[in-house]
């Protein structure tokens, strides 16, 4: 048996056998940070609006035909960790008031970094308040900092990343294959992370929603992504513990298969499939090879 096998990993036989599946993790992220862009017209006097720390958030088309678009990122890297395969997320929003029946909810991937002041609007917080230090307006990105948005109204892809239809009082969920590979991006590349907007129906008025924020009263109310991933798969190549990975590996695992001595206590099912057979030394030979881990 060892002859066979150590003919067969010498001739560089590369296929693998399936390596155990890995169990799937499941978060659910909090909001790092939400806003509401009001739009606004300096041009008329009107003054940058903002609701960077008030309890909820808007997207729509107001009665008074005037916009609202809400903001909200959630810190991928640092709940995830990296190298993870994202397998499914998913965007929940409690909508607490509306005048409006069922409309088009959009989220869409932001393009720039934008903040969240201090800014708190009263009442309903429908009509904002006058924005505070970093906040996001419909002009600016970061209010009194001079990094305004190249667009008015904010910087994002026109393709949604979701879309959901959006009625009465009640929690909403955005799930997209889109949103997977934004997600995925972001933990790959987290400067990149600049959450989504969220645009409600602007083609006629009375369409908006309110939205609740992390900083809403009732926990349970926040905005909350809820991710699937799977961790990065992990390998020893170096099985006789020499300090190396080489063909020296792949003949002490070919020897203890073969019922061999097994001084560093490997565990020879290489790959993880429940049987210590050809599949681990080809599994070993590739990972030795550059490839990845089974």
């Amino acid at each position: 048996m060892t002859s066979h096998l150590h003919t067969l990993a010498l001739s560089g036989v590369l296929t693998l056998a399936a390596g155990a599946a890995m169990a799937t993790q499941t978060i659910t992220a909090d909001a790092a940070n939400d806003n509401t862009m009001y739009q606004f017209d300096p041009t008329q006097g009107e003054t940058a609006l903002s609701n960077g720390s008030g309890g909820w958030m808007f997207a729509g088309m107001t009665a008074s035909n005037s916009r609202r678009r809400a903001l909200v990122r959630f810190d991928i890297a640092d709940l995830i960790p990296p190298g993870s395969t994202i397998v499914s997320a998913t965007l929940t929003l409690h909508m607490s008031r509306t005048i409006a029946g069922f409309t088009p909810v959009t989220i869409h991937r932001v393009q720039a970094s934008w903040g969240e002041g201090t800014s708190v609007a009263f009442g309903d917080q429908g009509a904002g308040a006058g924005a505070k230090t970093d906040d996001a307006t419909w002009i600016d990105r970061f209010y009194e900092s001079g990094l305004v948005w190249q667009n008015p109204g904010g910087d994002f892809d026109a393709a949604p990343s979701a879309t959901t239809q959006v009625g009465d009082v009640g929690f909403y969920s955005w799930s997209s294959p889109q949103m997977v590979a934004e997600v995925q991006t972001w933990l790959s590349n987290p400067g990149t992370n600049f959450g989504w907007v969220v645009v409600g129906d602007e083609t006629q008025t009375a369409t908006a929603k309110r939205f609740d924020t992390h900083e809403n009263a009732e926990p349970t109310f926040r905005p909350a992504l809820v991710i699937e991933y799977n961790l990065p798969s992990t390998c020893d190549p170096d099985v006789n513990q020499d300090g190396v990975a080489d063909q020296g590996d792949v003949d002490y695992l070919i020897n203890v298969i073969a019922g061999g001595e097994n001084p560093t206590g490997i565990d020879p099912d290489f790959n993880q499939d429940g049987v210590a057979d050809q599949g681990d030394i080809d599994a070993l030979v590739n990972v030795i090879a550059g490839g990845q881990c089974p």
